[in-house]
């Protein structure tokens, strides 16, 4: 079994939130500061736009059911078993994602059916760019993205966390940490 330090309360805890194989991804004794998990408020931003389709055309369904004739309303329960559906892969999706952030990288692992990591090292990474749309920032959610040197593109993102300027705030702490050279001991300057 994997050991993780936790350099801030609460980071073993958090561990609890990922799957055991998930955990064996993680570093070897490598002290974890913490491990996010997407807002729960994620669930409504993910797919907006899909949702509120099949909504309307339940609601339409509903309303003129009585003027259509039997096949059509039986479309309702099969929509209305789609949109289940969906929302229980949402939930799993939600479930399997975590974000991790250590001494010297950001992990996301994503997958329900085929797990993904992605790592990029923090003396990597040059850009941290948050993302908050209207409807994340009613929410108290947003995006943080990072790109390492030598791309264009953000490499990876964080969607839907809470608390996106603490969390920044957290990388920037363990960035300036692990580019800070270390202090010489006591017994040296002697």
């Amino acid at each position: 079994m994997t050991n993780h330090s936790a350099s801030q309360p609460g980071a073993e805890l958090a561990l609890g939130n990922i799957s055991a194989a998930s955990r064996r991804l993680l570093p070897d004794n490598t002290p974890i500061i913490h491990v996010f998990k997407p807002g729960a408020w994620s669930l409504l931003v993910r797919k907006p736009v899909r949702q509120l389709v099949f909504i309307a055309l339940i609601s339409l369904m509903l309303a003129f059911a009585p003027r259509l004739n039997l096949a059509l309303t039986l479309l309702v329960p099969g929509l209305v078993i789609f949109v289940l559906i969906d929302f229980v892969w949402e939930l799993l999706v939600w479930r399997s994602t975590a974000l991790v952030l250590t001494e010297n990288s950001v992990m996301k692992i994503t997958g329900v059916l085929t797990q993904h990591t992605v790592e990029i090292h923090l003396d990597k990474v040059q850009h941290a760019v948050v993302r908050r749309t209207v409807i994340q920032r009613l929410l108290g959610i947003g995006d943080v993205g990072f790109a390492s040197a030598g791309t264009a593109v953000l490499e990876q993102v964080w969607s839907d966390i809470p608390h996106t300027a603490q969390i920044l705030a957290q990388i920037r702490k363990a960035q300036t940490k692990l580019s800070s050279p270390c202090e010489p001991s006591r017994e040296s300057e002697r």
